[in-house]
This record gives structure tokens, sequence and C-alpha cells, in this order.
């Protein structure tokens, strides 16, 4: 049997799989009365820790056009490399000591693993 063929069968089969799989029956999810929902507090804490992505994603991309290495490349290809590691926590900051300038960016370290 050749390889197309196989594949026909296969996008065939998955087509009725799915249909079955709708016919199935429903699904129930029981909830404790009891229970209680803190929506608006993980609301704040998600838009929080989006704000803190944002910051840093500027902050580190920034850093990194500034070298030779990445100087070449627009946001949009930096975007790869640079949030994985953000979503992972692989990312600290490094900043000046002084009162004044606070926010100033003193080193980035990105590591994998």
């Amino acid at each position: 049997m050749n390889v197309a063929r196989k594949l026909e069968g296969f996008v065939a089969q998955m087509g009725e799989y799915n249909a079955a799989l709708k016919r199935h029956g429903s699904l129930t999810i029981w909830f404790d009365p009891k229970m209680t929902w803190e929506v608006p507090s993980v609301m704040a804490q998600v838009a929080k820790l989006r704000a803190r992505v944002h910051e840093t994603f500027g902050k580190v991309a920034l850093a990194m056009v500034a070298l030779p290495r990445y100087r070449h490349l627009s946001i949009a290809e930096l975007a790869p490399v640079l949030l994985e590691p953000l979503i992972r926590d692989r990312v600290a900051l490094a900043s000046k000591g002084d009162a004044e300038d606070a926010d100033a960016l003193a080193g980035v370290v990105i590591w994998a693993s």
C-alpha cells in the first residue's frame, strides 16, 4: 500500500472519529456549591504578570539590539529567541545600584535549561 492511500485512509478515519466523538455524549462537570470564585484577584495577578513580561521583553530586546550579533534582527525576529526564556523564567536583569537611576539596565542573562 502506498503512502498516499494510507494518508487518505487516515484523514477519512479521522473525520469519522471526530464525528463519533461529537455523537458520543455530553460532558458533565460538578461544582461544589461552597466553592468561591476569586476571578478578580486572579485577573489582577495575570495583568500584573503580563505587564512585567512586556516590560522585561522591551528591556531585553533593546539590550540585545545594541549587540552586533542581534543588531540586524527586527523585534519580530527577536521574539522567538526571547519569549521562550521569558516564559520559562530563564532571564535575569541586573540594574545599577544608584537610587537616581534605578531603572537603568546594567546587564541581561539568558540561560538554557
